[in-house]
C-alpha cells in the first residue's frame, strides 16, 4: 500500500528533523512511503527507503522567476515525486494550463507526477462528478507524452479535504475504476483520512492514500499501516 505524506506548511526546522528521524525509524512493513516536506526542508532529507517528494513545482524552468522553485532544481536535491494540482493550489488560482505546464517540466526532469483531482460539493450534487474528475485528468495531460509508470492520480474530493467528511468506499471504488479505465495508473485517495476511518474508505481498486494533517503524526501513520 502507498502512503504519501503531504506535510503542507507545517513544522519548524527542529520539529521537522525530529519528525523525519521518527519517520525513518518507523516499521513500514510492506508499505511504500513518500514524504512531501516544505521546500525549505528538502535539502535536509537523508537517503532512505522513504522517498522524497515536493508539494509543488514551478511551471517555468531555470531563469528570472523570483520565488519559484523549478523542476531541475528539485531534481538536483534528490526529489523523485511532485504533487501537482492540489485543491489548495487550484483554490489560489492555479489553472488547468498551469497544471499542464508543471507536468511538462516534471516529465522533462524525470520526476514522477502525483496529479490531484476532485470535485466540489456543488459538482458532486449537481453534475456527473465522475465526468468532472476525468475531465480534469484529460485537460492536465493534453498533448503530453508521459510514461504512465511515472504518473499517480490522487483522488481528493474537495468537499472532504480538512472537513472530517470522507467519501463512501463505494464512491471511491467507482471513481478509482473510472480513472483506471481512462489511463493505466495507480490511484490514491485523500480527504480527511486518518487512523480512525482508514478501513472504512478502503476499496478493492485503491492503491494507497495521500495524507495531509494525519501525515504529521508518525504514531497515527503507524496505526494506519498496522490496520492496512
Amino acid at each position: 500500500m502507498i502512503f504519501m505524506l503531504n506535510n503542507k506548511s507545517n513544522f519548524t526546522k527542529e520539529e521537522y528533523l525530529d519528525y523525519q528521524s521518527k519517520l525513518f525509524a518507523l516499521d513500514k512493513k510492506d508499505s511504500f512511503v513518500v514524504v512531501f516536506p516544505s521546500n525549505i526542508y528538502l535539502s535536509m532529507y537523508e537517503d532512505n527507503e522513504v522517498k522524497l517528494g515536493c508539494q509543488n513545482v514551478s511551471k517555468y524552468d531555470l531563469g528570472s522567476h523570483t520565488g519559484e522553485v523549478c523542476a531541475s532544481q528539485l531534481k538536483s536535491l534528490g526529489v523523485e515525486y511532485s504533487i501537482v494540482g492540489h485543491s489548495e493550489r487550484r483554490h489560489d488560482g492555479e489553472s488547468d494550463d498551469d497544471i499542464r505546464e508543471k507536468i511538462k517540466r516534471l516529465v522533462e526532469s524525470n520526476i514522477k507526477v502525483v496529479l490531484c483531482v476532485g470535485e466540489t460539493l456543488d459538482e458532486r450534487e449537481n453534475s456527473n462528478f465522475v465526468d468532472v474528475v476525468i475531465g480534469q485528468i484529460k485537460r492536465a495531460l493534453e498533448g503530453i507524452d508521459i510514461d504512465y509508470n511515472n504518473l499517480i492520480v490522487a483522488y481528493e474530493p474537495i468537499w472532504a479535504i480538512g472537513t472530517g467528511k470522507v467519501a463512501f468506499s463505494s464512491d471511491i471504488e467507482k471513481m478509482t475504476v473510472a480513472i483506471k479505465n481512462t489511463i493505466p495508473v495507480k490511484v490514491l485517495y485523500g480527504g480527511s483520512v486518518d487512523d480512525s476511518n482508514i478501513e472504512s474508505v478502503l476499496s478493492s481498486s485503491i492503491d494507497g492514500f495521500l495524507l495531509g494533517k494525519s501525515s504529521l503524526d508518525v504514531l497515527k501513520l503507524k496505526r494506519m499501516i498496522d490496520k492496512i
